[in-house]
Protein backbone atom coordinates (compact mmCIF):
# COMPACT_ATOMS: atom_id res chain seq x y z
CA UNK A 1 0.00 0.00 0.00
CA UNK A 2 2.80 2.41 0.92
CA UNK A 3 4.51 1.68 -2.38
CA UNK A 4 1.33 2.57 -4.25
CA UNK A 5 1.03 5.86 -2.35
CA UNK A 6 4.66 6.80 -3.04
CA UNK A 7 4.32 5.85 -6.71
CA UNK A 8 1.15 7.91 -7.01
CA UNK A 9 2.84 10.90 -5.37
CA UNK A 10 5.79 10.71 -7.77
CA UNK A 11 3.47 10.53 -10.76
CA UNK A 12 1.55 13.55 -9.47
CA UNK A 13 4.76 15.55 -9.00
CA UNK A 14 5.98 14.59 -12.44
CA UNK A 15 2.70 15.71 -13.96
CA UNK A 16 2.85 19.07 -12.20
CA UNK A 17 6.39 19.59 -13.46
CA UNK A 18 5.73 18.61 -17.06
CA UNK A 19 5.84 22.24 -18.27
CA UNK A 20 8.91 24.50 -17.93
CA UNK A 21 8.32 27.41 -15.55
CA UNK A 22 9.73 30.86 -16.31
CA UNK A 23 10.11 33.63 -13.74
CA UNK A 24 11.46 37.15 -14.31
CA UNK A 25 12.58 39.48 -11.52
CA UNK A 26 13.41 43.18 -11.90
CA UNK A 27 15.51 44.68 -9.10
CA UNK A 28 17.44 47.94 -8.78
CA UNK A 29 19.63 50.18 -6.66
CA UNK A 30 19.80 53.98 -7.05
CA UNK A 31 22.69 56.05 -5.72
CA UNK A 32 23.38 59.73 -5.42
CA UNK A 33 26.98 60.90 -5.81
CA UNK A 34 27.94 64.47 -4.83
CA UNK A 35 29.21 66.89 -7.45
CA UNK A 36 32.69 66.76 -5.90
CA UNK A 37 33.07 63.43 -7.74
CA UNK A 38 33.19 64.33 -11.45
CA UNK A 39 30.85 62.32 -13.73
CA UNK A 40 33.77 61.43 -16.03
CA UNK A 41 35.49 59.70 -13.11
CA UNK A 42 32.39 57.67 -12.24
CA UNK A 43 32.30 55.52 -15.36
CA UNK A 44 35.23 53.29 -14.36
CA UNK A 45 34.07 52.54 -10.78
CA UNK A 46 30.49 51.86 -11.92
CA UNK A 47 31.80 49.40 -14.50
CA UNK A 48 34.08 47.79 -11.92
CA UNK A 49 31.23 47.43 -9.42
CA UNK A 50 28.81 45.90 -11.93
CA UNK A 51 31.68 43.70 -13.07
CA UNK A 52 31.51 41.96 -9.69
CA UNK A 53 28.53 40.03 -11.11
CA UNK A 54 28.62 40.54 -14.90
CA UNK A 55 31.06 39.86 -17.71
CA UNK A 56 31.38 41.34 -21.21
CA UNK A 57 30.12 44.78 -20.21
CA UNK A 58 29.48 47.31 -22.96
CA UNK A 59 29.98 51.02 -22.19
CA UNK A 60 28.12 53.63 -24.22
CA UNK A 61 29.36 57.07 -23.16
CA UNK A 62 28.05 60.35 -24.47
CA UNK A 63 29.04 63.97 -24.03
CA UNK A 64 28.28 66.00 -20.94
CA UNK A 65 25.74 68.74 -21.51
CA UNK A 66 27.10 72.26 -21.20
CA UNK A 67 24.19 73.10 -18.91
CA UNK A 68 23.32 70.29 -16.50
CA UNK A 69 19.64 69.83 -15.52
CA UNK A 70 18.25 70.74 -12.12
CA UNK A 71 16.97 67.19 -11.53
CA UNK A 72 18.49 63.82 -12.52
CA UNK A 73 16.98 61.45 -15.05
CA UNK A 74 15.84 57.90 -14.42
CA UNK A 75 15.64 54.51 -16.04
CA UNK A 76 12.43 53.18 -17.56
CA UNK A 77 11.15 49.62 -17.72
CA UNK A 78 8.78 48.12 -20.27
CA UNK A 79 7.82 44.87 -21.98
CA UNK A 80 9.04 43.50 -25.29
CA UNK A 81 6.88 40.97 -27.14
CA UNK A 82 8.80 38.07 -28.65
CA UNK A 83 7.28 35.30 -30.74
CA UNK A 84 7.59 31.97 -28.95
CA UNK A 85 7.00 28.35 -29.97
CA UNK A 86 3.59 27.05 -31.04
CA UNK A 87 2.45 30.56 -32.01
CA UNK A 88 2.70 31.87 -28.43
CA UNK A 89 3.88 35.40 -27.69
CA UNK A 90 6.26 35.90 -24.77
CA UNK A 91 6.85 39.15 -22.87
CA UNK A 92 10.28 40.11 -21.55
CA UNK A 93 11.10 43.20 -19.45
CA UNK A 94 13.30 45.84 -21.02
CA UNK A 95 15.35 48.60 -19.40
CA UNK A 96 16.03 51.94 -21.08
CA UNK A 97 18.07 54.92 -19.93
CA UNK A 98 16.72 57.88 -21.94
CA UNK A 99 19.19 60.75 -22.33
CA UNK A 100 21.71 59.17 -19.95
CA UNK A 101 25.31 60.40 -20.00
CA UNK A 102 26.59 56.81 -19.86
CA UNK A 103 24.96 53.38 -20.11
CA UNK A 104 26.78 50.21 -19.05
CA UNK A 105 25.10 46.90 -19.90
CA UNK A 106 25.55 43.20 -20.56
CA UNK A 107 23.64 40.12 -21.64
CA UNK A 108 24.64 36.90 -19.93
CA UNK A 109 23.32 33.58 -18.75
CA UNK A 110 24.21 30.19 -17.39
CA UNK A 111 22.67 26.78 -16.86
CA UNK A 112 22.77 24.73 -13.68
CA UNK A 113 21.00 21.50 -12.85
CA UNK A 114 17.37 21.80 -13.89
CA UNK A 115 17.45 25.58 -14.46
CA UNK A 116 18.84 28.16 -16.86
CA UNK A 117 19.28 31.81 -15.90
CA UNK A 118 19.82 35.02 -17.83
CA UNK A 119 20.92 38.08 -15.88
CA UNK A 120 20.89 41.41 -17.70
CA UNK A 121 22.47 44.36 -15.91
CA UNK A 122 22.00 47.98 -16.94
CA UNK A 123 23.67 50.94 -15.24
CA UNK A 124 22.64 54.52 -16.08
CA UNK A 125 24.56 57.67 -15.14
CA UNK A 126 22.65 60.96 -14.94
CA UNK A 127 24.73 64.04 -14.02
CA UNK A 128 22.79 67.05 -12.75
CA UNK A 129 23.63 70.35 -11.09
CA UNK A 130 24.34 69.06 -7.59
CA UNK A 131 25.64 65.56 -8.32
CA UNK A 132 25.19 62.40 -10.37
CA UNK A 133 22.40 59.85 -10.06
CA UNK A 134 23.50 56.26 -10.70
CA UNK A 135 20.92 53.53 -11.30
CA UNK A 136 21.84 49.84 -11.48
CA UNK A 137 19.04 47.58 -12.72
CA UNK A 138 19.01 43.79 -12.90
CA UNK A 139 16.50 41.84 -14.98
CA UNK A 140 16.91 38.17 -14.08
CA UNK A 141 15.00 35.49 -15.98
CA UNK A 142 15.11 31.92 -14.70
CA UNK A 143 13.64 28.97 -16.56
CA UNK A 144 13.13 25.84 -14.50
CA UNK A 145 13.09 22.88 -16.84
CA UNK A 146 10.25 20.38 -16.96
CA UNK A 147 10.48 17.30 -14.76
CA UNK A 148 11.54 16.55 -11.22
CA UNK A 149 15.03 18.00 -11.76
CA UNK A 150 13.54 21.45 -12.34
CA UNK A 151 11.29 21.19 -9.29
CA UNK A 152 14.15 20.10 -7.06
CA UNK A 153 16.45 22.86 -8.34
CA UNK A 154 13.78 25.51 -7.72
CA UNK A 155 13.12 24.19 -4.21
CA UNK A 156 16.81 24.25 -3.33
CA UNK A 157 17.16 27.83 -4.59
CA UNK A 158 14.11 28.91 -2.59
CA UNK A 159 15.49 27.41 0.61
CA UNK A 160 19.07 28.64 0.22
CA UNK A 161 18.74 32.21 -1.11
CA UNK A 162 15.03 33.04 -1.00
CA UNK A 163 14.28 32.14 -4.61
CA UNK A 164 14.97 34.29 -7.65
CA UNK A 165 14.10 37.54 -5.84
CA UNK A 166 16.49 36.76 -3.01
CA UNK A 167 19.25 35.82 -5.45
CA UNK A 168 18.78 39.06 -7.42
CA UNK A 169 18.87 41.23 -4.29
CA UNK A 170 22.04 39.50 -3.09
CA UNK A 171 23.72 40.18 -6.43
CA UNK A 172 22.82 43.88 -6.24
CA UNK A 173 23.96 44.02 -2.61
CA UNK A 174 27.39 42.82 -3.72
CA UNK A 175 27.51 45.49 -6.43
CA UNK A 176 26.36 48.16 -3.96
CA UNK A 177 29.07 47.22 -1.46
CA UNK A 178 31.75 47.42 -4.13
CA UNK A 179 30.48 50.73 -5.52
CA UNK A 180 30.32 52.34 -2.06
CA UNK A 181 33.91 51.24 -1.41
CA UNK A 182 35.11 52.73 -4.71
CA UNK A 183 33.21 56.02 -4.61
CA UNK A 184 33.51 58.16 -1.51
CA UNK A 185 30.25 59.90 -0.64
CA UNK A 186 28.00 57.59 -2.70
CA UNK A 187 24.61 57.32 -0.99
CA UNK A 188 22.06 54.56 -1.60
CA UNK A 189 18.75 56.42 -1.89
CA UNK A 190 16.30 53.88 -3.41
CA UNK A 191 16.18 50.12 -3.59
CA UNK A 192 13.86 47.35 -4.72
CA UNK A 193 14.91 45.56 -1.54
CA UNK A 194 12.89 48.02 0.55
CA UNK A 195 9.70 47.20 -1.33
CA UNK A 196 9.85 49.82 -4.07
CA UNK A 197 8.94 48.59 -7.54
CA UNK A 198 11.08 49.02 -10.63
CA UNK A 199 10.13 51.46 -13.33
CA UNK A 200 10.14 55.20 -13.66
CA UNK A 201 11.46 56.53 -10.36
CA UNK A 202 10.17 59.80 -8.90
CA UNK A 203 12.57 62.63 -9.55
Amino acid sequence: MKRLVVAGLLLFMAGCASTPRMETITSFRSFNVPATFAPERLVAPVKQAVGEKADNLVVTQGLLAEELPEKPGSFETGLQQIAGPFGMNMSFPTVKCPNAYTVISNTGGFASGGSSQNDRYTACLYPYKTGTRVHVVLVSTTTHQAGLAGMVNASIKDSLVGGNQGSAERSLDKISTKFSALVSGAELIRSSKTGEVGGILPK
